[in-house]
């Protein structure tokens, strides 16, 4: 070969080599990374408006709390085929039951919950999607939960955050909607729910 034929390979071999770095540099500190944007998706969903309503139309109603941290959840996305845009997306927490208000489990078990929130991959890093008003179920928390069953088995909190009310104040809601406040105000009057202390 050449020395001028080298040299161009040699210049091609360089130049791939810091193209390869330089993606493995944004793979790994950008695109891998979770950062500290919060996506709010809307949604509509079934309006009730009141304990009753929650109570007559939940599969499932328990007390329980997760020992998982959210990062360690299962995160689900699906997206249309053709326009590659995020169609749906949840995270499936495991709840640990202390206490079953309503529904055919036992207490001291451990169900899979759907929760409207999850981790939306962009250019930019990894983000949290949720849907208004609604934060995941924190670990060690205590919460009242309002579940529907879904074909593949999984229970869903119902209605975005009316299905979900923390009882150990450890995860103050910082707006709760005067829905949300008049559905917990029946439900710490309804004698089904005498166990629950705020």
């Amino acid at each position: 070969m050449r020395p001028f034929a080298i040299r161009k390979w040699h210049r091609i071999a360089v130049g791939m080599g810091a193209a390869i770095l330089c993606a493995m540099i944004y793979y790994t500190t950008v695109y891998s990374a979770v950062n500290e944007k919060v996506i709010v998706a809307p949604a509509l969903y079934l309006s009730y408006h009141s304990a009753e309503e929650l109570f007559q139309e939940a599969d499932l109603i328990v007390i329980g709390s997760t020992e998982q941290n959210f990062g360690d959840r299962e995160h689900m996305t699906s997206s249309l085929a053709l326009k590659g845009s995020l169609q749906d997306f949840y995270t499936v927490t495991t709840v640990k039951v202390d206490k079953v208000i309503k529904g055919p489990i036992s207490e001291n078990t451990e169900i899979r919950v759907g929760e409207p929130i999850s981790y939306s991959q962009g250019l930019d890093g990894i983000s949290k999607i949720t849907r208004p008003n609604y934060k995941e179920l924190q670990k060690g928390s205590k919460y009242l939960l309002f579940l529907k069953k879904n074909d593949k088995g999984c229970f869903f909190v119902m209605s975005g955050s009316l299905g979900k009310y923390n009882i150990d104040s450890t995860d103050p809601e910082r707006e709760m909607n005067e829905t949300k406040q008049h559905i917990l105000g029946e439900i710490l009057q309804d004698s089904r729910f005498a166990i629950i202390h705020l």
